[in-house]
């Protein structure tokens, strides 16, 4: 007997904002910047709130401060809804930047 299969739909909606390639043939990505800190602690804080709210969540030590960061997404138009979802949580405003590995 075959069972009947569920139609799903993609998560990803080529027609908004298709994930393109960087020169080095690497895909582009996005992550939002929602706070930078002095205190790793804070950062820390930050970051189990935001954990326990259901985000993909990472913290980075750059130029002497430990920046929170939610993402990546391959759609820069994701974390833009994303920005204003977490802005009305969480009254953080954070900037869309590209992701990097460093």
């Amino acid at each position: 007997m075959q069972q009947a299969i569920e139609t799903v739909e993609p998560s990803i909606d080529p027609t908004e904002a298709t994930p393109g390639l960087d020169q080095e043939g690497v895909p582009v990505a996005w992550t939002l910047q929602l706070a930078s800190f002095r205190d790793e602690s804070n950062a820390r804080a930050l970051r189990s709130e935001l954990l326990k709210g259901g985000y993909k969540v990472y913290i980075r030590h750059m130029a002497g401060l430990v920046k929170v960061f939610v993402g990546p997404e391959l759609q820069r138009s994701r974390l833009e809804k994303l920005q204003a979802q977490l802005k009305q949580e969480y009254a953080l405003d954070g900037i869309v930047v590209r992701f990097t590995t460093q």
